[in-house]
């Protein structure tokens, strides 16, 4: 099984690892966007409500080229990367989320548990 995570619009997977829960997955990505028509914080945190955050667990098999969708978890950038109401430049450690299981996982819904270290700096980049 694997985690696929799509984040704007970057898509990485996990290794694969045996369908044996709790499932360990320590592997790090690194998720980048420029607003460049951005001005304010309030308008970068809007824009960032709008963007998805798609995480899903998979398990491969014969049939299914990407997998078989096992569970997942559909949110927005904004309470992905910046949980807390400011708008600073926070480390999120020791979060989780709740994934939505699909008829074909057995149980309860899986857990994730994940830590994000989000920047927001200036730009002088002009397109």
């Amino acid at each position: 099984i694997f985690l696929f995570i799509n984040i704007f619009d970057s898509v990485h997977f996990t290794k694969l690892s045996p369908p044996k829960f709790p499932l360990e997955v320590h592997e790090s990505f690194s998720f980048e966007k420029r607003f460049s028509d951005t001005l304010s914080p309030y308008e970068l945190c809007r824009k960032l409500e709008d963007i998805p955050v798609t995480i899903e667990l998979r398990q491969v098999t014969d049939y299914y080229n990407s997998g078989k969708l096992l569970a997942y978890f559909d949110g927005n950038a904004r309470d992905f990367f910046m949980p807390c109401p400011t708008l600073c430049s926070t480390v999120g450690k020791d979060r989780e989320l709740l994934m939505i299981r699909t008829i074909d996982f057995p149980g309860v819904s899986p857990r994730v548990e994940f830590s994000t270290t989000t920047q927001i700096s200036p730009s002088s980049y002009c397109p």
